[in-house]
């Protein structure tokens, strides 16, 4: 992100004053991105849409691109004497409560507005999870959350050629809960952007397996199925071509629950390392040092039990009916690697 200067803008209630960056360009390399369509990075500009004024007399709230512009300075005059007083609205982020409150005040004047408003109040409830999702919301935010969803839904019309509301649709739809729902309004959709194309299967990977908390489109490879052409069962598990990692993922069926699970089947070297010298290098007399080695006994990460086998979907028969051999269910008319390519 690069900044060309600063405009001084103020309060259209108080006339309290704020200093905000000009920004010439930005972009999302290296930017995290979650399938509610939040970008988290330090290259994105702060949004403007509303700010509520610092001023403990006045509190309230304005949109900060249409107020009033004082004065624009260089991008070297940051800390000119005469704005020293300016509160600087650089990485500014409001928070959910100020957004409930702004929305209790009837701030939205047009059903555009409220999208956005509730869109952004959607991405504060989400950031309590955002990045450790091992959390989970209090029955009071909870509560908050999914109202909010209900009245984004409402608003949220459908609209087959607006791509990204159906895709805020599904998100939502899988947020809630309606897993069902989800997948049906993502069945059809059609691009030719990577970035969405990416967040399509990512949302539809969570919802088949009826996960409905916020996701890193990056930080899990995508789920595939499996399904047996004789009962019909499936087993959902990590699609291993897309998991990029030296631990060398494997499936592996416990015995003792007759389940399906991922886990390394390789883990880092115990021993220390060593250099070969010229002649080891030359001769191939001793191999070279290995920082993965394979494991010897893979639990179950479910139960924890010792008992457990390699499992190949593909070559092995069900786990269910013991006789249907596995099939793979195809989610996607496009793959990632087709429109990248």
């Amino acid at each position: 992100m690069t900044i060309s200067g600063f405009k001084i803008i103020e309060c259209p209630y108080c006339t309290k004053q704020y200093k905000s960056r000009l920004i010439g360009s930005f972009g999302t390399y290296g930017a995290e991105l979650y399938s509610d369509g939040y970008i988290s990075s330090c290259f994105i500009p702060e949004s403007l849409d509303i700010i509520k004024c610092y001023n403990d007399a006045c509190g309230n709230f304005f949109r900060g691109k249409e107020a009033k512009v004082v004065a624009e300075l260089d991008r070297d005059d940051f800390n000119n004497p005469l704005w020293k007083d300016t509160i600087y609205l650089g990485g500014y982020q409001i928070n959910a409560i100020e957004l409930e409150e702004a929305l209790e005040q009837a701030f939205c004047k047009t059903k555009d507005e409220e999208i956005i408003i509730r869109t952004m109040l959607l991405h504060r409830y989400n950031d309590l999870v955002r990045y450790d999702r091992s959390l989970d919301f209090s029955s009071y935010e909870e509560e908050k959350s999914l109202t909010n969803i209900g009245r984004l839904l409402a608003l949220l019309t459908i609209d087959e050629e607006n791509i990204n509301r159906m895709l805020l649709r599904a998100e939502l739809f899988r947020e809630k809960g309606d897993f069902d729902y989800c997948i049906q309004t993502l069945q059809g959709l059609k691009t030719d952007s990577a970035f969405i194309l990416k967040r399509i299967q990512k949302i539809y990977s969570q919802a088949k397996i009826k996960d409905s908390k916020v996701a890193n489109l990056n930080e899990a490879a995508i789920k595939k199925e499996y399904q047996c052409d004789q009962c019909k069962k499936s087993i959902i598990v990590f699609d291993l071509d897309k998991l990029n990692s030296p631990y060398a993922y494997q499936y592996y069926r416990c015995v003792q629950e007759n389940k399906v699970f991922t886990a390394p089947s390789k883990h880092k070297n115990p021993k220390k390392s060593y250099q070969l010298n010229f002649w080891q290098k030359l001769l191939h007399i001793k191999k070279p040092y290995e920082n993965f080695i394979l494991r010897k006994n893979v639990p179950c990460n479910h139960c924890n039990s010792p008992e457990t086998e390699l499992f190949t979907p593909s070559k092995q028969k069900c786990i269910e009916c013991k006789s249907g051999s596995y099939t793979p269910v195809k989610w996607f008319d496009v793959e990632l690697k087709d429109i990248i390519s």
